[in-house]
């Protein structure tokens, strides 16, 4: 994958504002950038060359197929808005080597601070999940060819919640391989802390 072949995809739920510090880690990078709002707030201030704003409906689903649909690179990096790096990603998207067009790709999790200490367990039982069952979460980041999303079809927008794990199912059904990336990918851990 050479420089200028990623569109990075992000889809923000109505109110949602943790997308603003995701942006600040990756509007450098050499990547077009989709924001995908599930209303109409006017946040063109953030627009620039790199950076697309686009409305729609909410649903998560909705708003990433809507994204992949006018993204202008055929690989595309569905980051959640609360997804960070813990590290700058030095010389991206090169560090991540040769990609396979036939596999997805994610990150090992991470969650972030302020954490609860048994959210260690949930790293290690998501880790298994996408190592053993081939079955990695959507706030792994999923990297992917968008050929391969156009044959599987689309994120589901008929599912009431869980697009990711539908995807991700649908990607193991088709007995393609799934790999990881050579960096974690860090979560907010305010929903598991919450429960």
């Amino acid at each position: 994958m050479t420089r200028n072949q990623v569109t990075i995809v992000v889809p923000i739920a109505p109110g949602e504002e943790e997308w603003a510090g995701l942006l600040s880690q990756i509007r450098d990078f050499p990547a077009e950038i989709i924001l995908s709002f599930a209303d109409d707030s006017p946040r063109e201030d953030v627009a620039t060359a790199a950076v697309h704003i686009i409305h729609g409906p909410a649903g998560r689903a909705a708003q990433i197929n809507r994204a992949v649909r006018i993204a202008s690179h055929p690989w595309v990096w569905v980051l959640h808005a609360d997804s960070r790096f813990e590290e700058p990603l030095q010389g991206w998207p090169e560090s991540f080597g040769k990609l396979d067009q036939d596999v997805l790709y994610y990150s090992p999790i991470k969650f972030l601070e302020p954490r609860h200490p048994l959210l260690r367990l949930n790293e290690i039982g998501v880790e298994f999940r996408s190592k053993i069952l081939q079955l990695p979460f959507g706030d792994q980041g999923f990297l992917f060819h968008r050929r391969i999303w156009q044959k599987l079809g689309e994120f589901s927008e008929t599912a009431p919640y869980g697009e990711d794990h539908l995807f991700a199912w649908k990607w193991r059904q088709s007995h393609r391989p799934l790999q990881a990336l050579p960096f974690s990918l860090g979560t907010s851990a305010r929903k598991y802390t919450k429960k």
